[in-house]
């Protein structure tokens, strides 16, 4: 009786750890969309983030720290024709902040989300969006997504926007 209460106690004790170790990385997802996006305004050096379908709640926004990869700004990379190759998750439901990366990134603590919600620059920010997944691990994405901008052959992208 005394093994089957050890064996059952080690057992919860692995699964709890597999269930926090899961957990912790289950906000992880590798990105394989190669969103294109262009906007009504120059957003470049704000902060997006992301509303619920009916963009009356916030639903996704970053932490200061998710906003940095070592010590470089996590800003999208500008592209031709005022389109931006995205690095922070931009979809139809994005919407940016008045926060500059530089600001957010420097704060000590997330701004609340009253304070996130008075911060929204623009509900309805996009000109155009596209997801070029096709091209997911090209190793000259910058430079193919520039000729095909150029060339204005959207064809294989799917028009989120």
């Amino acid at each position: 009786m005394r093994i089957v209460l050890i064996l059952l106690t080690i057992g919860l004790i692995s699964c709890c750890h597999c269930k926090n170790e899961v957990k912790s990385n289950s906000a992880f997802k590798p990105y394989t969309s190669v969103i294109v996006y262009k906007t009504k305004a120059d957003y470049f050096d704000k902060v997006p983030i992301t509303l619920s379908e009916d963009k009356s709640q916030i639903v996704s926004y970053p932490d200061p720290l998710d906003l940095t990869v070592g010590d470089q700004l996590a800003l999208p990379i500008k592209l031709v024709n005022s389109f931006y190759l995205d690095k922070r998750g931009i979809s139809l439901n994005t919407v940016f902040t008045n926060y500059t990366f530089k600001q957010y990134a420097s704060l000590n603590k997330t701004p609340t989300l009253d304070e996130l919600k008075q911060s929204i620059i623009d509900f309805d920010p996009f000109v155009e969006i596209y997801d070029f997944q096709y091209l997911y691990g090209n190793e000259n994405l910058i430079d193919t997504l520039n000729k095909l901008i150029i060339g204005n052959n959207f064809t294989k992208a799917i028009r989120i926007k």
